[in-house]
C-alpha cells in the first residue's frame, strides 16, 4: 500500500483551469470537507475573473471554505513553487497541457479520422512537460501534497517515475469507460447496474476505442464483474457488453464528454478524502503504467485487481496498451519514451515531427516543436 499523510485540512489546487479544471471546480464546491480551493491562471486578469466566478458560485451554493486565485506559469518554476508555498496544497490537480486534444477535432473530419489513427502516444510531449515542471515545483516546495495528474497519466507516470518526479495517481482515461460497461453488463446481464461492481485493467487506448468501436481493438484489457460479491463468468458475454459500449451505451462525446472525464476525477479525490477505503479506478496510480482499481483513503492507497490477477500481469496488459496507444517503450531507467515509428509517419504526411525519443528534459521544446508545426497545419487547413 502507498501510504498517504493525512491532514486536517483538505486544500485543492487545479493547475491549468480550462474546461475540465473548471467542471472540476464547480463540483468541489458543493462538498462542505473542502476547506479551501485554489485555482490557477498565466495571466492576473484571468485570475481574477475565473476565481471571482468560482468563489460567487460557490456563494450561492453555500460553500464555506476559501477560493482563491493564483498566477502561474510552469516553465517559471519560481512562480510555480511561490503558489504552492502561499497556497500550501494537500491536493494538487493537474490538467494543464501545452495542447489539449481537442485542437485535433477542429480539424475537417477526414483529416481528424486520419490523424487520429496515430493514436495518442505521439502527442506525449505536449501534456509532459507541464506535468514534469509541476513535479519540479512540488520537489522545490518541500510539501507532500497529493498529485492527481489529468494529462495523459498513463504514459506520463511512468516516464517520470525514474526520476521521483511522477505524480501520486491519475485521473480519467480508464475510469471514463467503467460506469458504461457497467450499465452495459447490467443490460446484457439481466441484473441491477447498483448491484454490479467492475474491476476493469485497461489502458487509456481501450478507454478512447470501446465507446467507438466496442471492441478492445488492438490491446488486452481485463475485466471482472461482481454480483453481491459473487464474480460472474462473463466469458460468452463479454463481448456483447463491450459492444453495447458503443451501440445502447453511447454517448456525447468531446468538449460535453469532459464532464464524465471530471466525474472520474472526482472519484478519485472523493477518496482521498475519505476514511474508509473506496474502489476507483484510475491511471498510473504510483506511477504504473496504465490503468488499474484501486483502493483508495486519506490514508493511501493500493491495487484492487481482479481476482486471480497478479501485479505483473496487470501491469503487461498496460505495457500492450501502451504499444497500441503509439508508445513503443519507455525506459525505466531514464524515462525515454520511443514513439511507434508508423504512428509517426501518420502525423508525418501533414507536419514534420521528430522521431528521437522523448527524454523527459528536453520535454518543452518537443512540446513547442509540436505544437508550433500543428499550429501552422491547423492554419494553412483554414485558410484553404
Amino acid at each position: 500500500m502507498q501510504q498517504l499523510s493525512p491532514t486536517s485540512q483538505s486544500r485543492i489546487l487545479i493547475v491549468g483551469y480550462g474546461d475540465l479544471g473548471k467542471k472540476i471546480a464547480n463540483a468541489l464546491v458543493l462538498d462542505p470537507r473542502i476547506d479551501a480551493i485554489g485555482v490557477t491562471s498565466r495571466s492576473d486578469e484571468l485570475s481574477v475573473r475565473d476565481s471571482n466566478l468560482l468563489r460567487f458560485t460557490a456563494m450561492n451554493h453555500g460553500y464555506p471554505g476559501e477560493v482563491s486565485g493564483h498566477v502561474l506559469d510552469l516553465e517559471d518554476t519560481a512562480s510555480a513553487v511561490d503558489v504552492l508555498d502561499r497556497f500550501e496544497p494537500t491536493m494538487v490537480v493537474n490538467c494543464a497541457s501545452v495542447q489539449s486534444w481537442r485542437r485535433l477535432t477542429e480539424l475537417p473530419s477526414a483529416l481528424y479520422q486520419e490523424l487520429d489513427e496515430a493514436q495518442f502516444g505521439p502527442w506525449l510531449p505536449m501534456h509532459l512537460a507541464p506535468a514534469r515542471a509541476l513535479g519540479e515545483a512540488v520537489r522545490a516546495h518541500g510539501g507532500s501534497p497529493v498529485v492527481v495528474n489529468c494529462a495523459f497519466p498513463d504514459a506520463v507516470g511512468p516516464v517520470l517515475t525514474p526520476s521521483g518526479l511522477a505524480p501520486t495517481i491519475g485521473g480519467g482515461n480508464v475510469a471514463n469507460v467503467v460506469p458504461a460497461l457497467t450499465w452495459s453488463a447490467s443490460k446484457v446481464l439481466g441484473l441491477p447496474a447498483g448491484e454490479l461492481q467492475v474491476r476493469l485493467v485497461a489502458q487509456h487506448y481501450y478507454s478512447h476505442r470501446l465507446p467507438r468501436a466496442g471492441d478492445a481493438g488492438d490491446a488486452p484489457a481485463a475485466v471482472e464483474i461482481r454480483h453481491g460479491g459473487r464474480i460472474l463468468d462473463i466469458s460468452e458475454q463479454l463481448e456483447a457488453i463491450q459492444l453495447g459500449v458503443s451501440t445502447f451505451c453511447r454517448r456525447t462525446g468531446g468538449i460535453d464528454g469532459q464532464s464524465l472525464t471530471a466525474s472520474s476525477v472526482l472519484s478519485v479525490l472523493r477518496a482521498f478524502l475519505s476514511d474508509r477505503p473506496r474502489l476507483v479506478h484510475a491511471p498510473a496510480p504510483g506511477g504504473l503504467p496504465g490503468g488499474y482499481p484501486v483502493l483508495a483513503s486519506r490514508s493511501g492507497f493500493e491495487l484492487s485487481l481482479p481476482e486471480g490477477l497478479t501485479e505483473a500481469e496487470a501491469i503487461s496488459i498496460n505495457q500492450q496498451g501502451q504499444y497500441a496507444d503509439g508508445v513503443q517503450a519507455i525506459d525505466p531507467a531514464t524515462g525515454a519514451a520511443t514513439i511507434r515509428a508508423d504512428k509517426l509517419e501518420i502525423l508525418e504526411r501533414h507536419f514534420k515531427v521528430n522521431h528521437d525519443p522523448i527524454e523527459p528534459s528536453t520535454a518543452w521544446q518537443r512540446a513547442h516543436e509540436m505544437h508550433d508545426a500543428f499550429s501552422a497545419l491547423q492554419l494553412a487547413r483554414s485558410a484553404a
